[in-house]
């Protein structure tokens, strides 16, 4: 009896403690990506100045989540920060990206860019690119009046992107991907590059406003 009694006794005080530190821990922000749906999309169409065009485009998004069990991410926003180049995937280097520069939350219809936020436990995707027949290039789904870096991606070989995910009061997340481009729309391929998420620190960056 008295061993049953302290086993009760236990898993209400476990049940306790893991109430009060989901209920009090600040939410916590996770990016992630891998090159299947829904990260990876197959479209049967694509907008090209607001006209549906009846051509295939494939999307690389990638998701934002909110790991905590209770509370909401106020103010999330997602950006791309770094482009690096190399003809074989081997050595990067740094290419005349600029600052920082906002992505769009998908598949919504209204002030795509601005902060979002994130409930509980929820899942968000953004769009990186697309690519399509029609352009035949990666097309970054920044801002459209960002033209600086409207030929940043015509070289055959491996580009490096730098993701990364901000909040008000849920930390930060970044993560790399790398994108072999061949010249072909649809050879595109895309992986996530290990080791480089989980980074909290963003001060280093420009918060496009």
């Amino acid at each position: 009896m008295w061993i049953t009694i302290c086993t009760i006794s236990l898993l209400s005080l476990m049940w306790i403690i893991d109430w009060i530190y989901q209920n009090y821990k600040k939410p916590k922000l996770l990016i992630s990506f891998e090159f299947q749906e829904p990260w990876f999309k197959e479209l049967p169409y694509f907008y090209d100045c607001n006209i549906k065009v009846e051509k295939p485009s494939r999307w690389i998004r990638v998701q934002i989540q909110n790991t905590s069990k209770s509370k909401i991410a106020h103010g999330c926003r997602v950006f791309i920060s770094g482009v690096e180049y190399s003809p074989d995937g081997r050595k990067f280097q740094q290419v005349g990206f600029g600052q920082s520069q906002k992505l769009r939350w998908a598949e919504e219809e209204m002030n795509l860019y601005d902060p979002r936020d994130i409930s509980h436990l929820e899942r968000r995707l953004v769009d990186v690119f697309s690519v399509d027949p029609k352009y035949n290039k990666i097309l970054i789904k920044w801002p459209e009046e960002w033209i600086a870096n409207v030929d940043l991606f015509q070289r055959i070989g491996f580009y490096r992107l730098t993701i990364d995910t901000i909040s008000e009061d849920a930390g930060s997340d970044t993560m790399k991907l790398k994108v072999r481009w061949t010249g072909q729309w649809d050879q595109i391929n895309v992986q996530p590059v290990k080791g480089c998420g989980q980074i909290r620190r963003v001060s280093k960056y420009i918060i496009p406003k």
